[in-house]
């Protein structure tokens, strides 16, 4: 049976891929625990270890913060990492898939941002992620596949580095404050994580030409717009309101308009759910694992 290798298997996207059905092959995690992602050496034996004929990389350094105080820390974790994994694949003839993110993009465009936008990222975060996709596509060409993905969650505790996910936390503020308050200015296609999972592995199953892919939810909102949603499906009662945050004056700033169309997928009947099904679909999910939400 063919392997496939889940690097940064404990993570949001990581966990919903392994328990994704291969088809014929078996997923195989590799946790921060069990190796970094900078550690070469042994990702190495680990290759040679189970001969996986396909590397997911789902690890990231994400928390936009984090990255503009640690700015070398996030490119060493999402470029410099992702082009040595390009080449360990290249080098065992293995097809290599590293995900990136809407924020490589600047976010002035007023329509959703298909593969071939040319990117533009706007703080520390998106440009370590631009870079990976750089090195990895140059290193090895004929055999990296880059996701773009959007607004993702998924999981009982959602992100570490983050404390939790978008939907997580409001939960959470909902129960301890009167009003929550959430912006409105930021336009994004929030993607449930087992709905990415399964696409990924369609992607490999259809044997797709090794190209930049837009996969995530279909169609978009503000966050507050999703915060609002999750407020009737989860039949909260606190008030919500949008907030005045300017995010230009924040730390970091945070592109507007980050939308992202799948074009290419969709060519090959690769298409993930509304946003607001994944959303549904979560909650089913958070009560089944029998967590509070409210």
């Amino acid at each position: 049976m063919k392997t496939i290798l889940v690097i940064g298997s404990t993570g949001q996207l990581g966990t919903s891929l392994l328990g994704v059905s291969g088809n014929n092959a078996r997923l195989i995690g590799i946790s921060h625990q069990d190796c970094d992602v900078s550690d070469i050496d042994t990702l190495s034996s680990i290759i040679h270890k189970y001969n996986p004929y396909v590397i997911i990389n789902t690890t990231a350094y994400h928390n936009l913060q984090l990255c503009e105080t640690s700015p070398k820390k996030a490119f060493q974790v999402n470029a410099i990492a992702v082009g040595e994994l390009a080449k360990l694949c290249k080098a065992n003839k293995i097809n290599f898939i590293t995900i990136s993110t809407d924020y490589v993009f600047d976010g002035k465009k007023k329509t959703p941002y298909i593969e071939s936008d040319v990117p533009n990222p706007i703080q520390v975060y998106g440009a370590s992620k631009y870079t990976g996709e750089l090195l990895s596509r140059y290193i090895y060409p004929g055999g990296t596949y880059v996701i773009r993905t959007c607004g993702l969650y998924g999981g009982l505790e959602g992100s570490h580095q983050k404390g939790g996910n978008f939907i997580l936390n409001i939960l959470k503020e909902s129960k301890h404050k009167k009003i929550v308050y959430v912006n409105n200015s930021q336009r994004v296609n929030p993607t449930y994580a087992p709905h990415l999972a399964t696409a990924i592995i369609k992607l490999i199953n259809t044997r797709c030409d090794p190209e930049i892919y837009h996969l995530a939810n279909e169609n978009f909102c503000s966050w507050y717009e999703f915060s609002k949603y999750i407020f009737q499906i989860f039949n909260i009662t606190t008030q919500l309101e949008r907030s005045t945050l300017n995010f230009s004056q924040s730390e970091f700033t945070r592109p507007k308009f980050t939308v992202l169309k799948n074009t290419k997928g969709k060519k090959v009947h690769i298409v993930l759910p509304h946003w607001k099904i994944g959303l549904i679909e979560y909650k089913k999910y958070l009560e089944t694992n029998n967590v509070q939400t409210h």
